[in-house]
């Protein structure tokens, strides 16, 4: 995982080009919560890039949702 200030994505970003490598922006370190989102969710579209499917971002939503309902007591 790469922290890139620069990001093009606001939260974080991955590459289909090269999905091992997570780049992070600067508002995903606004609180530990969207932090854990942000990579919750960008690991979701590097599995989908690095199996060979298609990364739509509503999947990579519910994974980062997912995670913050945890967070905060849920599940």
């Amino acid at each position: 995982m790469w922290w890139e200030s620069k990001c093009s994505g606001k939260y974080g970003r991955t590459l289909k080009s090269n999905p091992n490598v997570i780049y992070l922006g600067d508002d995903a370190f606004i609180s530990e919560e969207q932090l854990a989102n942000t990579i919750a969710h960008e690991l979701n579209h590097a599995s989908a890039y690095i199996n060979g499917k298609v990364a739509d971002e509503p999947p990579a939503y519910n994974a980062g949702d997912s995670l913050s309902d945890y967070i905060n007591g849920g599940r």
